[in-house]
């Protein structure tokens, strides 16, 4: 399913070999909360180092479960997750 490099526009990006994400447990329902981060990227199309620093950051998305794709909530969190998507 994963590959060791992804090639897109000449900018090569290793893919960690391991997934981090464990498969959804229907046993105890547990949510998997993440965050996503969105940087900029001036051309991707050339071969410069592409910076994922604070300069760069646009945007970061309020936690959300990886499996409901649910915003995080006090309520939400107490609640068993629904499930893969």
């Amino acid at each position: 399913m994963f590959r060791e490099s992804v090639e897109g526009t000449g900018i090569v990006q290793a893919v960690p070999s391991t997934y981090k994400i464990p498969p959804f447990n229907y046993k105890t329902r547990d949510h998997f909360w993440v965050v996503v981060n969105y940087f900029r990227v001036a051309n991707p199309g050339r071969r410069e180092t592409i910076l994922m620093d604070k300069e760069n950051l646009v945007a970061t998305v309020p936690p959300l479960c990886y499996y409901c794709e649910k915003s995080y909530s006090p309520i939400l969190k107490n609640k068993p997750c629904t499930g893969n998507p």
